[in-house]
């Protein structure tokens, strides 16, 4: 658990201090163009994708003899290719429930031509493949250190 609360740390760290300093200096430089409060609302979305993907892959890491083949496999294959095949196959895809929330949470850009599905069903989903993937983690991890 504090390897996944460090990696939490310091995977946010890496993602929000350029989001930020991004945001500043495009206020900066064109207040008009980009609200400054989209930022909260991206934060959310970033945070939310890096603690659902990590507790995803924990999983993964732990149940899978072979960890590093699967989890390219997924993140380059199913997560880009399902969403195109079908709206039926893209909810099995992490990254169409993320899309979901940003197009309820982020009014501006590209993002509002994407078809969404329901705001408060794509966080519960997110929320449970986010909590009990780690639950479940903690107790294979408990197993594994006592045998």
């Amino acid at each position: 658990m504090e390897k996944y609360t460090g990696y939490l740390i310091s995977t946010s760290l890496i993602f929000m201090i350029p989001l930020v300093v991004t945001f500043i200096i495009m206020d900066i430089y064109a207040p008009q163009e980009i609200p400054i409060q989209i930022l909260s609302s991206y934060t959310v979305v970033i945070f939310l994708a890096i603690a659902v993907y990590g507790s995803f892959y924990l999983f993964i890491s732990l149940i899978i003899s072979r960890p590093l083949m699967f989890g390219l496999f997924f993140a380059f294959v199913w997560e880009m290719i399902a969403p195109n095949i079908s709206q039926r196959v893209s909810r099995a895809t992490i990254i169409n429930y993320l899309q979901s929330i940003s197009y309820k949470l982020i009014k501006y850009g590209r993002i509002q031509d994407i078809n969404s599905s329901e705001f408060g069903y794509s966080v519960g989903t997110l929320l449970c493949i986010w909590i009990i993937p780690l639950l479940l983690s903690i107790i294979i991890f408990k197993q594994k250190s006592i045998e």
